[in-house]
Formats: C-alpha cells, structure tokens, sequence
C-alpha cells in the first residue's frame, strides 16, 4: 500500500494532536465498516446494474473536472507567495519551495491536466453506457 492523503492528512493533524491518528483511524472506519457490510449483502450487485455505474462514473468524472478546472483558477490567480503554500502544508519539504514557485506550479499544471483528462474520459465513459 502507498501512502495517501489520509497519511498525509494524519501527518498533518498529528503535529497538532497526538491522538489525531486514532480519530482519523475512526472516522476512517465509520465510513469503509458500512461499504465493506453493504458490499457483503449483496449491494454489489446493485452496484453492477450499467445505470448505477454509469451515474458514479458520471458524477465522479464532472467532480474531476471540476476539481482540474479549480486547480487551472488558482494557478491563475496565485500571488507568487510560496511560503504560505509551506505553511498551509507543514509536511512539504522547505527546500523545494525555496526554489521558487515554478516548480510548484509545474507539478500543480501537470495534475490539473491528469484531473481533466481523467475526468473526462470517466464522462464520456458513463455516457457511453447510458448510451448503449
């Protein structure tokens, strides 16, 4: 298993909590228990219906879109201030912001395409089935 955002996010937490972990362990368990539970009962099957599939990759790729067209927005609208940038996200390295913004925005560009381009293949996808 890599590390995620939910590491990431307890990184983060855990400097100001020493029992962030756990919450996050919790509130990460309330959520997956009731899938893995609904999976188990046979809503996999539901969940196989093509208008099902359809709808979750519809709604899941215009989030992506969106998500890559925010990202696109911000990248327009940055004041140039990559410090506030480490300080918002205490795990990034100090040295990879010192260099200067470019890179930051680089690495921001290229996942902003990867959203829209995913984005958009997950809703072209769905409307291909709906269309079948």
């Amino acid at each position: 298993m890599a590390p995620g955002p939910i590491t990431a996010a307890t990184l983060a937490a855990g400097a100001r909590n020493r029992h962030a972990g756990a919450w996050i362990c919790v509130g990460h368990v309330l959520v997956e228990l009731p899938l893995v539970v609904f999976i188990a009962a046979g809503l996999g099957v539901f969940l196989e219906s093509k208008g099902v599939r359809a709808g979750i990759g519809l709604v899941g790729g215009i989030l992506l879109l969106l998500m890559g067209v925010q990202l696109l927005a911000s990248l327009r609208r940055s004041t140039g201030d990559s410090a506030a940038s480490v300080e918002r996200h205490r795990f990034l390295d100090r040295r990879l912001t010192e260099r200067g913004r470019r890179g930051e925005q680089v690495i921001s560009l290229v996942c902003a395409v990867l959203l829209l381009g995913f984005g958009g293949k997950f809703v072209c996808d769905a409307a291909a089935q709906l269309v079948r």
